[in-house]
């Protein structure tokens, strides 16, 4: 036969046959593929099966019929060449995302280099990870892991650009579950866990599914667990103690409140002794343990924000014991506190009590519902407790500004219904320096 009488489909093919044949030598004699060229191999295999769309003459160039872009659109009529064989992309397309969507096949590290070679795949190969995952929130993840993997070897971990990252807490368990994610975290500055807005999940997480992320971050600077609490109700080995340790220790702002009620005091008041003068911000609920905290040991810490964890936790029986003893220790470990911040609901009396133990504090910032007189409980048959016990609050208020007030620089307190002309007066005479 003429050659000048080869059927387009048959060069199309002689030239497909070659291509895979390189590949599958090349995958012979390294043992293996680049996810990329796996994934070539795998299009040029599909493309074979697939039927040709071979025009004859010209009678196919008149037929009506329009070429279709790669994400299926309609492209703009336009010629056909003759001796050019043409394959409907869309049925390309379509195959791969059911490719993508199949759990069982193509192997990870091709799903990874899908999204990594064509932008409009990305997330059919993001989701089609996540059910491998058993969870449908850290494809995302498991896909820059798998993809940096792939491109970098063994120490993709070492040069990872995420320097903040937020995270759910109910996706520290997958996240800890899939080891290829944790190197992510090497270089990571900021980490937040969180447990989302009207969440039907517990507020607490034990430190065997928190350690691992922690300890993955060496040059972590921030941790806040916000909404929730710590536990240890699962046994905790000494190796690890000490890696999550060196982690508490280079923090400088740090949220990680301990749920007394459900775990051994002694053991999770064993991390603030970690704590190290690195530290700058610390939230609290005024009930930590932290007698065992060397003298000194956060001569930097220069702001101490109060929470109230009681609506989220139950507090232990002698929570009023502790905060007293929480008093005595927490001027003696942190000499230079000067900002104290009062975020709590009504009728916590640590708000009043835990300032006249910080003799340094410059500014004071306080929720307003935590001093107004004008509380209204939603039981009107305590409408006398309310008085008294707002009476009460003013009091130890104005007792500290007689007490602190010449340090006091800033008081903050939003929306409320003070000050009374005592409380102007005191402010007057007791603290001459306030600027606001």
């Amino acid at each position: 036969m003429d050659p000048s009488e080869t059927k387009p489909s048959s060069v199309a093919h002689g030239v497909i046959q070659q291509a895979m044949s390189a590949l599958t030598a090349v995958q012979h004699d390294e043992g293996s593929l680049d996810p990329r060229l796996q994934f070539a191999l795998h299009l040029l295999h599909q493309y074979l099966d697939l039927k040709l769309d071979e025009p004859s003459g010209g009678a196919a160039a008149g037929s009506g019929q329009k070429p279709l872009a790669a994400d299926g659109a309609v492209e703009p009529a336009r010629e056909r060449r003759p001796g050019l064989c043409y394959l409907p992309a869309v049925h390309l397309v379509r195959h791969l995302r059911r490719l993508l969507a199949d759990a069982a096949s193509p192997p990870i590290g091709t799903r990874a280099a899908v999204g990594r070679v064509n932008r409009d795949l990305r997330a059919y190969a993001r989701a089609g990870l996540e059910p491998r995952s058993g969870d449908h929130g850290i494809g995302k993840l498991l896909l820059v892991a798998t993809s940096r993997e792939c491109r970098l070897g063994k120490e993709y971990g070492s040069g990872s650009p995420t320097r903040y990252l937020c995270i759910f807490t109910t996706l520290v368990e997958p996240v800890v579950g899939h080891s290829s994610i944790l190197p992510l975290f090497a270089n990571l500055r900021t980490l937040q866990i969180t447990i989302p807005y009207h969440s039907e999940f517990e507020h607490a997480i034990d430190i065997t599914h928190l350690a691992p992320p922690l300890i993955a971050c060496p040059f972590l600077a921030t941790f806040r667990l916000t909404r929730g609490f710590l536990t240890e109700l699962h046994t905790f080995d000494g190796a690890n103690w000490a890696s999550f340790e060196c982690v508490v220790a280079g923090l400088e702002d740090m949220e990680l409140l301990p749920h007394l009620a459900l775990s051994d005091w002694a053991s999770l008041s064993r991390m603030f002794t970690a704590i190290g003068d690195r530290l700058r911000n610390w939230v609290v609920t005024g009930i930590e343990l932290i007698g065992t905290v060397p003298p000194g040991a956060c001569p930097n810490l220069e702001r101490l924000e109060l929470i109230d964890g009681k609506h989220l936790m139950g507090e232990p029986v002698d929570a009023d014991g502790l905060h007293i003893e929480f008093c005595s220790q927490i001027g003696r470990i942190a000499p230079a506190i000067r900002i104290l911040v009062s975020v709590d609901s009504p009728r916590y009396p640590r708000t009043c009590s835990t300032p006249h133990a910080l003799p340094t504090v410059e500014e004071l910032y306080l929720d307003s519902e935590s001093l107004d007189d004008s509380y209204d409980d939603e039981d009107e048959n305590d409408s006398d407790d309310d008085a008294q016990y707002s009476e009460c609050v003013e009091t130890r208020f104005l007792s500290f500004v007689a007490l602190r007030g010449s340090h006091l620089r800033v008081l903050d307190v939003s929306f409320s219904a003070w000050p009374t002309p005592d409380f102007v007066y005191r402010l007057a005479r007791y603290a001459p320096e306030l600027a606001r």
